[in-house]
Parts: structure tokens; sequence; C-alpha cells
């Protein structure tokens, strides 16, 4: 219901910041999702992001989004074996109005719509896009992939990460290519 609800005004918030209709189905869905992930947990993107924001001062929204596209690959092992996490990311591409020849397919589908959603949204796609300077980012690589896997978030990721696949998926979104 949350990921409906922000489907739907998401996009008409950021448009029309005068839609009241549209913020009140934002904070509904704000809601919804804070009751699942409280239940759930947050994941690799939610760890990630701590580790972004820890170092580089990258807004915790803003590294989210950022972040979003290659943990979404990596958790629906986009370039390998399907997982549960692929079938369900398939679904939810179905349910966004896209098309999905099959699991994989659909997960990659859903994970360009994602990233367009950003783009749409004129969020920066890659961390250099955000300001990250290259050295800087070089240096800090080991520290903020062995912190992102420590996070306690990372901890109810669908798919377990190591440090060495984290700093992979930090160098994809420095680089962006997914």
């Amino acid at each position: 219901k949350a990921l409906r609800l922000v489907h739907a005004d998401l996009y008409r918030v950021f448009s029309h910041p005068e839609d009241m209709q549209a913020h009140q189905g934002m904070h509904n869905a704000s809601c919804l999702a804070g009751i699942a992930f409280n239940a759930a947990g947050l994941g690799l993107n939610h760890g990630m992001a701590h580790a972004l924001g820890a170092m580089f001062h990258i807004p915790h929204g803003r590294a989210n989004a950022i972040l979003l596209p290659y943990v979404m690959s990596f958790n629906a092992s986009v370039g390998g074996n399907p997982t549960e996490t692929t079938a369900r990311y398939a679904r939810l591409a179905v349910l966004f109005g896209g098309e999905s020849i099959n699991d994989r397919q659909g997960a990659v589908n859903l994970v360009q719509r994602t990233r367009r959603l950003v783009e749409r949204l004129k969020l920066p796609t890659t961390l250099r896009e955000a300001g990250v300077e290259e050295k800087a980012f070089a240096e800090a690589l080991p520290k903020i992939a062995a912190a992102a896997v420590a996070d306690r978030c990372t901890a109810t990721n669908p798919r377990p990460c190591t440090q060495a696949e984290a700093a992979e998926l930090f160098q994809a979104a420095y680089t962006g290519k997914i």
C-alpha cells in the first residue's frame, strides 16, 4: 500500500507542491512504510546511506535515492541467479505498469523505473553528481564499505552482502554503472 501511494503521489508533490491531496498521500505512505520497516527492518540501502552521510555529509534521503537502483540490482541478483527478491521486484514492476516477460526482466524494469524516478525528481544519480570528490571517495571506500556491512540495518537485507560487495556497490554508485 505504501508503495502504491508513493507511486501515485511522490511526483505530484514534487511537480505541484501546492497539491495537498498528494501531500496527504505521501504522509500516509510514510506512516505505512514506517510501520512496515519497524517490523521488517531496512536493509543494505539504509546501511550504505548511513555510511555515506557520516563520511560525506550527504542528507540521508538523498543518499538513499542515489543508492536505491544499485542496491535493488544487487538484491535482485540481476547479473546472477534469480532470487525471491527478483520475483518480488518483478511483481512490483507489473503493479506499477511495467511489463515482465520473466522475473529477471521485471526486476530490471523496476530498477530502471526507479532510476528514472530519481532523475525526474532532479536528484543526483551518482555519488560523483552529488559532489563527492574522486580522491576522497577512493580513500574512504574501505571505511564506508566496512561501516555499511556493520550497520545494523544491513542485517535485515534480503541478500547477504560482504564488505567487498559493498565496496563494488559504492563504486557503481560513484560511476553510475549498474
